[in-house]
């Protein structure tokens, strides 16, 4: 169910996008800077900007302009191989921060040639309001990728683009409290800091998800 994930329902929502791309110098908004109109309106008696801002891009300097232009004229804007697939998506779609592109691979990972299996991991945002809570992509954007690659793959390929599967892990150890301290308490503050330490991405705004890396149970009891 995703009924978990709800954060908030409010009501009255629009959005509102910004085009003085000459004056600004950050990708998305932080929450609370929209407080007012430019001009007054009567009949509104508040605005609020609760959550972060989102599918902003910073102004694009010479060395992303160079590295853009040589991977098209890479790729030509054609999806072949599973790097033209990552650098592609990670291009059109600046909320990704991870593409792993599993080649003759389907959806339940089984071997299949002729597919492609597509994970697609979202950037960490500064939103307060989203701390211990893995991060996903909606069906929209999902859908949005897809129909987007349909115009670029090869005729007959089937490909499948999923958000990432975040697996549980279970640690399981002994704990002795000198005497004089409060039991709850330190055992709940030490299950915060084991989960901020295996996921920092998911307390920490300054991490970001990062595949194919390993924690020994050594690091973790020192």
């Amino acid at each position: 169910s995703f009924l978990p994930f709800v954060q908030d329902v409010l009501i009255h929502a629009t959005t509102a996008t910004c085009y003085n791309y000459d004056h600004v110098s950050y990708a998305n908004l932080l929450p609370n800077q929209i407080n007012s109109f430019d001009k007054n309106r009567e009949d509104i008696e508040f605005i609020g900007q609760k959550y972060h801002g989102f599918n902003g891009v910073e102004k694009e300097v010479n060395k992303g302009y160079f590295l853009r232009v040589a991977e098209r004229l890479r790729h030509k804007n054609r999806a072949v191989s599973c790097k033209d697939f990552e650098k592609i998506l990670l291009e059109k779609f600046p909320k990704i921060n991870r593409v792993k592109c599993l080649a003759n691979i389907d959806a339940e990972f089984n071997l299949s040639p002729g597919n492609v299996l597509i994970v697609v991991v979202p950037k960490i945002i500064e939103d307060k309001n989203l701390i211990g809570i893995p991060r996903y992509f909606s069906t929209i954007e999902i859908s949005q990728m897809v129909d987007y690659l349909k115009t670029i793959v090869p005729v007959g390929l089937k490909f499948k683009i999923t958000n990432p599967n975040y697996e549980q892990v279970k640690i399981k150890f002994s704990l002795k409290i000198k005497d004089g301290f409060d039991k709850n308490f330190y055992v709940q503050k030490l299950n915060e800091g084991i989960k901020a330490f295996i996921s920092p991405w998911m307390y920490s705004l300054k991490h970001q998800v990062e595949l194919g890396q390993t924690i020994s149970s050594a690091l973790i009891l020192n």
